[in-house]
């Protein structure tokens, strides 16, 4: 896992080389690179976040309303960072951005998760080009708000890419009331796209590659919904739920386990140990 962590984020920074704007919906760390060393959980530190975010436009959530109090504080030291590095710094809320024949806009803040579940808020991006219309929906949970279905509805993308249902969460709240509400929202949502791409929170559970095909199995053309792998041609690599298994099967090194053995802080700030 920390071995393709490592290649993906390197595969990310060369992406992001090409680009002219950098978009952050929402202040949790596995959705932006923060300018501290980690790499617990995530690859991340000051020299590759400088890299990423350099001379970019970069369009990011608000810190001045909508938000916790945890992630006012991420994004308004992020802020500071990046104005060193950035040829701009925009908040994006409800924001509409024009270059050359691509429009981007975004929405207002809506819910990360509901209940027991809500976790702040987060920004939406859709991208227009000449006649096609794609839409980024990460972190909503499903979507299991109404409030962001409406809004989901209203912009009809012709691509929607979306997180899919946080079925891990069930000892939190995450029941059948709430998977059923999930799957009527995407049931709708299908039926206005014409592809769906689901993939992030769902494939955080065993129960996620089922749940994708009871999904399909509901609408008469089913290749209207893919995952990410799908998409781009490649085998999916359920590394998290499957997590025990590889340990099993492909044993880490004693260095990396005496890693894993380290003080949270120090872990953080240390590199494991990896081998090819």
């Amino acid at each position: 896992e920390y071995r393709i962590l490592k290649e993906e984020t390197e595969k990310i920074l060369k992406i992001a080389d090409k680009a002219e704007i950098i978009f952050i919906s929402h202040y949790h760390f596995d959705h932006y690179l923060p300018f501290f060393k980690n790499y617990s959980t995530q690859w991340t530190d000051y020299e590759l976040a400088s890299e990423l975010y350099s001379d970019k436009v970069v369009l990011l959530k608000s810190i001045e309303a909508n938000i916790t109090p945890v992630q006012k504080k991420r994004g308004g030291s992020l802020n500071k960072l990046l104005k060193r590095f950035s040829k701009e710094v925009i908040w994006a809320d409800n924001y509409r951005y024009e270059i050359g024949n691509t429009i981007l806009k975004t929405t207002i803040a809506v819910e990360h998760g509901v209940g027991k579940k809500f976790l702040g808020y987060v920004i939406l991006p859709v991208i227009m080009y000449s006649i096609e219309k794609f839409m980024f929906v990460p972190d909503v949970y499903g979507p299991i708000s109404s409030n962001v279905l409406d809004i989901i509805l209203k912009e009809m993308p012709d691509v929607i890419y979306l997180d899919g249902p946080p079925l891990y969460l069930k000892d939190l709240g995450f029941g059948r009331i709430s998977l059923r509400k999930v799957e009527r929202n995407l049931e709708s949502i299908i039926r206005n796209v014409s592809e769906m791409i689901i993939d992030h929170h769902v494939f955080r559970s065993k129960a996620g590659p089922k749940f994708i095909d009871s999904l399909k199995a509901k609408i008469s053309n089913p290749h209207k919904i893919l995952t990410v792998a799908e998409k781009i041609g490649v085998e999916p690599r359920l590394l998290e739920i499957n997590r025990q298994l590889l340990w099993e099967e492909d044993p880490p090194t004693e260095d990396f386990i005496n890693w894993t053995k380290l003080e949270p802080e120090i872990k953080r700030r240390t590199p494991p140990p990896l081998t090819s």
